[in-house]
């Protein structure tokens, strides 16, 4: 190893000399970490003298295991300067940036990283979007099939006003109910009990309406709603893969999931956030039928500590609270894109089960 010049930088990187700072006892060479000694009550073989400070409060976090790696990877290695050192310590760091996790399920840190705090372009060597959606096979695609409606609706119509709330017509959003929901109840009473009075009271409506609006397919101007350039010409071209894709990114990025919900109708906002993650997710463990409770352990495998903002009278409720919640936040809108499908539950003899469509696999085209 070279002899560091006495008028040279100190590599300690204090900014000093060489000679006025570390030079001035002679020594070249910087160790790290520390050699360690073994006198009386500080043996190096004390498996005290191996913890992090936080093991030794009796309090390791997410941080320990790291730190434990790092100095498994120093070992007693010594360093000449402070940029070898930062040069080992950035490879390191690279390293594990870019090391799939079995709790992200093949999914690295970086990529983890991207999907919480980026667009879907930042994700597009994660995710792409693909496959061919048929016209008969719309009905089968929730949010799509609303979309689709709406925009014929005002296709046809033509600009209509909108309410001072800003909302959709009352007379539009019964047509649609009738048109699309009311069938599907043959009680003619509990039809007449359930056919909506307004926009928030057809809410798979007013969220298409708003991701609608996102994604450039319909504008409000001027107190009316109509088709925009755009959307006319996905919708009388029958571009259904483009419409789908516009939803799809609008849905995801484009707006609030909890917007206009009340407190008690909220999801946990971290569900959106995750929201490729969760059809990761999904795509990984629900492959056959799956109840809640599982789906929402993998997601917190993955998330622990959001354990910390679930808060209720006791344990037990406080679980139901947590499950339910997440339960809403990781299936709600992959059945809305026709992604997920659900049996069971309220009503039925057989408990709440999800599983992956064929649209799944047809229209995702992950790159893990």
């Amino acid at each position: 190893m070279a002899k560091i010049g006495r008028n040279e930088p100190c590599p300690c990187g204090s900014g000093k000399k060489y000679k006025h700072c570390c030079g001035r006892d002679s020594a070249t060479i910087i160790p790290f970490p520390p050699a360690r000694t073994s006198t009386p009550g500080n043996a190096t073989d004390d498996p005290f003298n191996e913890q992090t400070f936080m093991e030794r409060q009796g309090t390791p976090n997410m941080a320990t295991d790291l730190l434990h790696q790092l100095k498994a990877e120093l070992g007693d290695r010594t360093f000449s300067s402070k940029s070898e050192l930062e040069a080992v310590f950035g490879a390191f760091v690279k390293k594990k940036r870019t090391t799939a996790i079995d709790d992200f399920l093949g999914l690295s840190p970086d990529m983890m990283h991207r999907i919480l705090h980026g667009t879907f372009d930042d994700i597009s060597d994660i995710l792409e979007l693909g496959g061919h959606i048929l016209k008969t096979e719309v009905p089968l695609i929730p949010l799509l099939d609303i979309i689709s409606a709406l925009l014929g609706f005002l296709a046809e119509s033509g600009p209509v006003p909108a309410t001072a709330k800003g909302n959709l017509p009352r007379a539009l959003v019964q047509r649609w109910w009738d048109e699309k929901l009311g069938p599907l109840e043959p009680n003619e009473r509990l039809r007449a009990i359930m056919r909506p009075n307004n926009e928030m009271g057809a809410w798979t409506l007013h969220i298409a309406r708003v991701i609608a609006g996102k994604a450039g397919l319909i504008k409000l101007h001027s107190q009316k709603f109509s088709v925009t350039v755009r959307g006319r010409a996905l919708f009388e071209a029958g571009d259904l893969d483009a419409m789908y894709r516009s939803m799809f990114i609008a849905m995801a990025w484009g707006i609030d999931w909890n917007d206009g919900k009340r407190d008690y109708q909220r999801v946990h906002p971290f569900t959106q956030r995750s929201f490729a993650f969760n059809l990761h997710l999904l795509g990984a463990k629900a492959r056959d039928w799956m109840q809640p409770s599982a789906i929402v352990e993998a997601y917190l495998k993955a998330f622990p500590v959001l354990r910390n903002d679930y808060q209720g009278e006791d344990a037990r409720t406080t679980l139901i609270y947590m499950q339910s919640d997440l339960t809403y936040g990781l299936t709600r809108f992959p059945i809305e894109l026709g992604l997920l499908e659900h049996r069971g539950g309220w009503g039925e003899s057989k408990p709440d089960e999800y599983r992956v469509t064929p649209f799944f696999d047809r229209l995702l085209d992950w790159h893990i």
